[in-house]
């Protein structure tokens, strides 16, 4: 977001991002079989507003989806590229990729189904924002589509703490390049936000580790109950309110996901 670089991947990340188990789930996430699903019942053209590195974009082209993918980061556009040179000629054509801010993207069309996967709603660091984001997306939603808003539930344990300890991860790119990844969580109850800080740091042949890539990230967390106030100031009105990617059952208890489906209402 622009009054928060911090939240934007520059292309160092961008090329780990696939990779580091404190960025992105990778190809078993299940969120990406109930987007599947979803576009199998509603159809395309599909919007993915925050398309990363293209983990949920290119599936949905492979079963034959038209997908126009939007990020606010050339970084992330250009690692969305790379991978796109490995597909298929019609898979390729069928994913366009556009830079733009969630806020006050107007493409000048609609869609049957608009994705806003992995907590990219969340970005949206005050009240203004989200509504602003939701505003977008009913803007481009046909009159009977869908949006779906994948965002994870807080912890009210971290909440109560105020920080996390420290999380360490070791990993390897396909190059066989080693790293360690560290976060810390630190959270602000009043703005509700959560300040993720992370290194990462590649570790040589002889076990020493250089420099840091230091990176914060940093998202308003959303509860429940709010999240449904937030959908009915934007018009839209709620489908469903999964808590299980497996199943695709209602959410019915407080942990686990958030996923959001929701159709215009006026």
């Amino acid at each position: 977001m622009a009054d928060h670089p911090g939240n934007w991947y520059g292309d160092e990340l961008a090329a780990l991002y696939d990779h580091s188990p404190l960025l992105a789930d990778g190809a078993g996430n299940p969120a990406i079989g109930h987007l599947r699903s979803l576009a199998a019942k509603y159809g395309g053209p599909v919007l993915q507003i925050g398309v990363a590195t293209g983990q949920f974009a290119l599936p949905l082209a492979r079963d034959g989806h038209e997908v126009v993918g939007i990020d606010v980061s050339d970084s992330m556009l250009g690692a969305v590229r790379r991978r796109m040179a490995a597909e298929p000629a019609d898979v390729r054509q069928r994913l366009s990729l556009e830079t733009g801010d969630m806020r006050d993207l107007d493409l000048g069309r609609r869609f049957p189904l608009i994705a806003m996967p992995g907590n990219v709603f969340l970005y949206n660091l005050t009240q203004r924002d989200q509504l602003a984001t939701l505003a977008t997306m009913r803007r481009h939603l046909t009159d009977d589509g869908v949006v779906v808003i994948d965002i994870f539930t807080p912890d009210l344990r971290l909440l109560a703490a105020g920080s996390a300890a420290v999380q360490s991860h070791r990993f390897q790119t396909p190059d066989g390049e080693e790293y360690l990844a560290e976060q810390t969580v630190l959270v602000e109850r009043l703005s509700q936000r959560e300040k993720l800080r992370m290194t990462h740091r590649r570790i040589g042949p002889d076990g020493v580790l250089g420099p840091a890539l230091f990176t914060e990230l940093t998202m308003r967390y959303v509860y429940p109950a709010e999240m449904l106030l937030l959908l009915k100031v934007a018009k839209l009105r709620l489908c469903e309110l999964v808590g299980d990617y497996a199943t695709g059952q209602r959410k019915s208890a407080y942990d686990g996901p958030q996923v959001v489906v929701a159709e215009r209402g006026e």
